[in-house]
């Protein structure tokens, strides 16, 4: 599924790496405008 853009929020400052980290950088590497919001 290829997408023009993602957004990711998370609660904490790791989390993206802990849960979501490996779709994110897959998403950005194939040209996917992506984001990532934390709120500490």
């Amino acid at each position: 599924m290829r997408f023009s853009s993602l957004l990711a929020v998370f609660a904490h400052p790791d989390d993206e790496s802990l849960a979501a980290g490996g779709l994110l950088a897959q998403h950005a590497a194939s040209g996917t405008r992506t984001a990532v919001v934390t709120a500490a």
